[in-house]
């Protein structure tokens, strides 16, 4: 799928390009994303230090939440 695609260095310097100082979110963002995004930064010799928010906390919060209150 990626083998006629412009190589990561070059992807992630045009998605910090993209983001610039953004807070980036997602699902998950935190044990999936920003490990793989600051990896390819880093080889690319940029830093990626963007703030994030990772929804997954809030989505399991609200699961337990709502789980408790069907037992009521």
């Amino acid at each position: 799928m990626v083998h006629d695609k412009p190589p990561i260095d070059e992807v992630i310097r045009k998605f910090k390009d993209f983001v610039g100082d953004a807070i980036l979110v997602g699902h998950n963002i935190k044990s999936c994303d920003i490990p793989h995004i600051t990896r390819a930064a880093k080889r690319a010799g940029i830093t990626f230090d963007n703030d994030y928010f990772d929804t997954y906390r809030y989505a399991k919060q609200l699961k337990e939440s709502l789980q408790s209150i069907e037992m009521l």
